[in-house]
């Protein structure tokens, strides 16, 4: 029986000075998946370098940028991590 994947959902906005070392502590899960909403910094060429799938838009809404994240899970999420 094979084991669930553990999905990790990252939301960011502009978050390049913390992006790296964030992500690099959830490496444990199976799954990287990072939400970038209107960044203009160079988030997204960090995500581009460790994460396994990318979402990109511009919500208004935290829960419709969630949403979006939950969508490009494949793996069970526990929950969602912001960087800090």
């Amino acid at each position: 029986m094979t084991s669930p994947r553990l999905s990790a959902l990252v939301v960011a906005h502009n978050e390049e000075d913390q992006l790296r070392d964030c992500l690099q502590a959830l490496r444990f899960a199976d799954e990287l998946v990072v939400v970038l909403d209107k960044c203009t910094d160079g988030s997204k060429a960090i995500a581009e370098s460790i994460a396994d799938r990318i979402v990109e838009g511009s919500w208004d809404v935290e829960g419709h940028r969630q949403h979006a994240g939950y969508e490009a899970c494949s793996g069970r999420l526990d929950t969602a991590y912001r960087c800090r």
